[in-house]
């Protein structure tokens, strides 16, 4: 029997440095399966020496695309635009009916960026993965693991394959959040829309909020897909330590704010807390000076820079945090969270994205507004540590539950991979 090839397009997996950790996660339920496996990330700034474990395998093949000259791409793509001027004309008008007017110049130099983006990589993939290599497969997967020019490529390689007749190719698309999905001052409008609405079978949202911001735009095969992480541990609160330990994970950057942490720190002077960070960024020194010169002696905190997930677990169990806390501009449902969450942790996040999807107030944690003034975020910690033992003990419950019943990835991944790609004798596949 003939078997299926995917071709997952990534940013950096299986390379390092990791952006796509979690994704790890996933994969394991595709080597699972009798399929091919292709792994083309489109990054240029990784360490192919670096690679994550479960990649060596006899069925997966891993092909990095390589830039010859950035100017010659971009040339290259620029002569391309004729052949899609109808799409970029048809985008061009959503934007002018769209678009907040202080941005429809910002949304429109985006727009050229993504079928720019798309166009190059296009050629690239086209080069690297010819069609003679195509051959002798039932059916072909491009699934492309980011919402964005990655995937405006893929429609692109899609259309190229079924003009040189192959037919058995599906194009499919997860959609995040942060980086892929909500764009900046762009509330009901997705780059490239023409191009990806006709050419993908299926977009699967990790989130609810997610399903409808693309159906908005007119995105109608779009289908809920929710990540996952493995099981962590139901645990109960350690009653017999006199301060708060309180816990985050993510990019030092400008879109996840850790400096408010700090701020919000600096004005608890009498209380002790413990604050572990876990990840590294750009302004991971801006960071580090602030906390030296601001932070009092009731608080301890330790920026541990970029931290292995086995790691980070093994502090989970041994440490119980009482809060986890996420204060970002922009995101999806930050995987961060869902891990958290199956070692009972409530959390403390903005209310962006489809986080209150995972984070329910006074459930399992709490929401704040995205323009929060840190006072929220003090008064909330302040108020966590005086809280009675019952009432966290509740919290810790339903934060594990939340893992349990929406984001195990026994559940999530073996669904997503079983029953929307993988052809096989119990399921005639939806797509």
């Amino acid at each position: 029997m003939e078997k299926e090839l995917i071709i997952v397009f990534t940013y950096r997996y299986p390379y390092n440095p990791p952006t796509e950790q979690f994704f790890d996660i996933e994969m394991e339920y595709w080597l699972r399966e009798e399929v091919d496996i292709v792994i083309v990330p489109i990054a240029r700034d990784y360490n192919i020496s670096n690679t994550y474990d479960r990649i060596p395998n006899n069925k997966t093949k891993v092909i990095p695309l390589k830039r010859e000259s950035r100017i010659k791409e971009v040339f290259i793509a620029a002569l391309k635009c004729p052949d899609y001027l109808g799409s970029l004309i048809h985008d061009f008008r959503r934007l002018d009916n769209c678009v907040e007017k202080n941005h429809y110049y910002e949304g429109v130099k985006y727009t050229l960026q993504q079928y720019l983006q798309g166009e190059s990589l296009f050629q690239d993939i086209k080069k690297q993965i010819p069609i003679t290599k195509l051959s002798g497969y039932s059916r072909i997967i491009l699934y492309s693991y980011w919402f964005n020019s990655v995937a405006t490529s893929i429609a692109f390689y899609k259309k190229y394959l079924k003009s040189k007749g192959i037919k058995n190719v599906i194009a499919v698309s997860r959609a995040h959040g942060d980086g892929d999905l909500y764009v900046k001052g762009m509330k009901c409008y997705r780059p490239s829309l023409m191009i990806l609405s006709s050419n993908f079978d299926k977009v699967f949202s990790v989130s609810e909020n997610g399903i409808k911001y693309l159906k908005k735009q007119g995105i109608d095969n779009v289908e809920l897909a929710r990540l996952g992480v493995k099981e962590g541990k139901k645990l109960v609160r350690n009653t017999n330590r006199d301060y708060l330990q309180i816990v985050s994970c993510s990019v030092i950057n400008e879109n996840k704010r850790v400096i408010k942490i700090a701020e919000a720190l600096k004005q608890i002077t009498d209380i002790k807390i413990r604050w572990t960070h876990f990840g590294n960024g750009p302004l991971e020194e801006n960071l580090k000076i602030w906390c030296e010169n601001n932070l009092g002696r009731n608080i301890q905190y330790v920026l541990n820079g970029y931290t292995q997930n086995s790691d980070i677990r093994k502090f989970y169990i041994e440490e119980t945090p009482d809060l986890f806390i996420n204060v970002s501009i922009m995101e999806g449902i930050p995987v961060s969270i869902m891990e958290a969450m199956s070692y009972s942790i409530p959390t403390i996040a903005t209310n962006v994205g489809a986080t209150s999807e995972i984070v329910e107030e006074n459930v399992n944690g709490y929401l704040i507004p995205q323009l929060f003034e840190v006072d929220v975020l003090k008064e909330l910690l302040v108020g966590y540590w005086n809280t009675s033992s019952p009432e966290i003990e509740q919290l810790r419950l339903n934060a594990y539950n939340c893992w349990k019943s929406k984001y195990n990835a026994d559940l999530n991944f073996g669904k997503f991979v079983q029953n929307n790609l993988v052809k096989n004798e119990n399921n005639n596949n939806k797509i």
